[in-house]
């Protein structure tokens, strides 16, 4: 099986090893906890063609700058995990796996496979049971995470990460969210992933170069796949996801990745996340293919998972032929859940059930 993952924006190397072990990491998870051990994975990096930095004359440097309009009110109180569980347990959990994964320790492989296996489980866990009856029995954040650890049966794998095992939810102070966090956070998301954005659709030297590198790796892929004979997926994470579309949907690219080939380039999944290719469709911002087919290829499944809470993800199947559309929820917060989809272990778990009921994965 050969795997094509484009990133998305937000997403550069900027020379040290942390980018080069974030992407073995997810590499890892898609094939442990999703498309199989055998997987090959190819990991195209164009995020040296987007936006330089985030350094812009226009972004706001801090809070309190100007003037204020009006006097801050107080912040929220914040729920604690006993009282999240007894509301939506299955939601809990969805975040803390989000949380934990996606602050484990990316030096060591064997522990970072050990909380992504408790979180896998606990999701499993949750799913089959519902909302636990012993949730009436305990009285405190410790009994609840000592109980949930025996409960999901890896007590003693888990404890010996040490107490860092249960991550902590962000407070859900919504005036200071929408004051200062999600500013500070997302304008900054935002300016780099209008300026990739505008890049690809606008400075078309720049995205040349940015299909060429998506293209290599298709290529690499489809040749690995006929000689396996065994599937091509293609993923495509928030801008990636439109990368890869804007590159299907071109006659002319497809063709010259087909002569490199050799032969009729068919994918049997393109898996679209959190992105924005049902927008830049009703925007007329695609190349347009003839045919009744989304791209100018054959697409055996194309899905598009989206999470409500992420706003920078859309639908496809109103604008998209053949695509069908599927919402899952990370439970991650409102800034985190764009980049939360691959480091949540419900999204494995529902994709993996997906795989195996088109027969993908057996």
């Amino acid at each position: 099986m050969q795997v094509v993952f484009v990133h998305g924006v937000n997403t550069r190397d900027n020379g040290h090893d942390l980018y080069k072990q974030a992407v073995a990491a997810r590499d890892d998870r898609l094939r442990r906890l999703a498309f199989g051990a055998d997987a090959k994975v190819y990991s195209p990096y164009w995020g040296q063609y987007g936006l330089p930095g985030k350094d812009l004359e226009s972004f706001p440097a801090a809070k309190g700058a100007v003037q204020a309009l009006g006097n801050p009110r107080s912040p929220l109180s914040t729920e604690s995990f006993l009282a999240l569980a007894k509301k939506n347990f299955i939601d809990l959990i969805a975040a803390l796996s989000v949380a934990a994964i996606s602050t484990a320790d990316l030096s060591s492989d064997q522990d970072r496979r050990a909380i992504e296996d408790y979180w896998m489980a606990a999701v499993a866990y949750a799913e089959a049971r519902g909302t636990p009856g012993w949730l009436v029995d305990v009285g405190t954040d410790a009994e609840f995470a000592d109980k949930l650890s025996a409960e999901v049966g890896m007590a003693s794998k888990i404890r010996s990460l040490g107490t860092g095992w249960l991550p902590g939810l962000p407070e859900f102070d919504f005036h200071a969210l929408a004051a200062q966090g999600a500013r500070k956070v997302a304008a900054g998301f935002l300016a780099q992933f209008l300026g990739d954005a505008l890049m690809f659709f606008s400075r078309r030297a720049q995205s040349a170069a940015v299909r060429q590198e998506i293209t290599k790796h298709i290529v690499l892929a489809a040749t690995a796949a006929a000689v396996d004979n065994g599937p091509l997926i293609l993923i495509g994470h928030s801008m990636g996801g439109t990368v890869l579309h804007e590159v299907l949907s071109d006659p002319e690219e497809v063709a010259l990745i087909e002569k490199q080939l050799g032969r009729p380039l068919v994918v049997d999944l393109f898996l679209s996340v959190g992105t924005q290719i049902g927008l830049f469709a009703e925007l007329n911002l695609f190349p347009t293919s003839s045919g009744e087919r989304a791209l100018a290829v054959p697409i055996k499944n194309y899905w598009n998972i989206y999470d409500y809470t992420d706003t920078l993800a859309f639908l496809c199947g109103p604008l998209v032929k053949g695509s069908v559309d599927f919402e899952v929820n990370t439970a991650a917060g409102f800034i985190e859940s764009h980049s939360a989809y691959f480091q949540s272990a419900l999204f494995y778990a529902r994709l993996k059930a997906r795989l195996k009921a088109i027969g993908i994965i057996s």
